[in-house]
């Protein structure tokens, strides 16, 4: 306790004594330990020594908001709006901080006008989707495809848009699930949300199959009749079920007849990626990671404890080789 009153007394000794960069770089290593009193404390100062610094202000106002301080939040944050380098996290985090004291309408206008300002922002499409989602207005969706378009590096709008489709009723929004979420975990590979998109991915590809329909021409965009010709020409594997070999050599067969017939037309990221796990021989344990992971954690354990070195050469690869998306291959118009 003498120790704890020693370093509280201290304190604004030490703080007087930093500059200001030293001064936010430990208000943002405190917040990051959730000490957000502290925190505020140490950050204020740092505005107070650099208030041109739009960075510090925005820092502070977020711990602010962490802790559920909408007042003082919204005090900063109204001042960098106006600011030249406010950036689309300016917007995003003032919007937030709306929804939190309850103003949804106010919300969405500072995130639509983010967005006539950064009209490629990932992150302010994906903000204003969630907000109309949570209004229970399924147009939210539109909000999640626009960022999947103007920012393919941005992962939040897939999972979203791949949640959605996995759950509405079209065979065809099941194609879009498995692709989306595919595509959100090889970005976002290490979070909580990685768990649930793979759980939703083999889900939508049970829910594909059950309906045949999805391998009927019908009125298809080109690339989604291109996918959905070649997985129709390889159901028969999935007859005895979907798990993680049926859908090994489904996927396998997809690859090696895209290659042959589409590739050119419609170059995509993903299937780059599959490829490239089959001629390195890790597409085995890819399947093992994405789908045995959620089907069978002890069966999974065991295929990594008796391969040990082809999934140590993928985990190897998984970390090293980070994923990226493409501009250009957007395909669901």
């Amino acid at each position: 306790m003498k120790h704890f009153l020693l370093i509280f007394f201290f304190l604004p000794f030490v703080i007087q004594a930093q500059d200001a960069q030293e001064l936010h770089e430990n208000g943002v290593k405190l917040m990051s330990q959730g000490d957000y009193d502290n925190a505020v404390l140490v950050l204020t100062r740092a505005c107070e020594k650099a208030p041109e610094v739009t960075l510090y202000a925005k820092d502070l106002a977020y711990v602010y908001f962490l802790k559920s301080d909408a007042g003082n939040a919204q005090r900063i944050v109204s001042k960098l709006l106006d600011k030249d380098d406010a950036d689309d996290r300016v917007y995003l985090l003032s919007g937030n901080i709306q929804q939190m004291a309850g103003d949804y309408k106010e919300a969405e206008k500072l995130f639509k006008k983010g967005l006539k300002k950064f009209e490629n922002s990932g992150l302010l499409y994906n903000a204003l989707g969630e907000l109309l989602w949570n209004r229970q207005d399924y147009t939210a969706v539109n909000q999640w495809e626009k960022g999947i378009e103007k920012d393919p590096a941005y992962p939040g709008n897939y999972y979203n848009a791949s949640k959605y489709y996995y759950l509405t009723a079209s065979s065809e929004d099941k194609m879009w699930a498995v692709i989306y979420g595919e595509l959100f975990v090889n970005l976002e590979s290490f979070s909580q949300r990685t768990i649930e998109a793979k759980t939703f991915i083999l889900e939508a590809y049970k829910k594909m199959f059950i309906d045949k329909d999805l391998f009927s021409p019908g009125k298809k965009q080109p690339f989604s009749l291109a996918y959905t010709s070649l997985m129709g020409k390889h159901q028969g594997i999935t007859a005895l079920g979907i798990n993680t070999n049926s859908l090994l050599s489904l996927r396998t067969r997809f690859i090696l007849d895209w290659y042959n017939t589409h590739a050119g037309n419609f170059p995509f990221r993903l299937f780059e990626l599959h490829r490239q796990l089959l001629r390195e021989g890790m597409f085995e344990a890819y399947h093992q990671w994405l789908f045995e992971s959620v089907i069978n954690v002890a069966s999974f354990d065991n295929w990594t404890r008796t391969h040990a070195d082809e999934y140590a050469a993928f985990n190897r690869f998984r970390q090293n080789k980070i994923f990226k998306t493409a501009a250009g291959q957007y395909y669901k118009r």
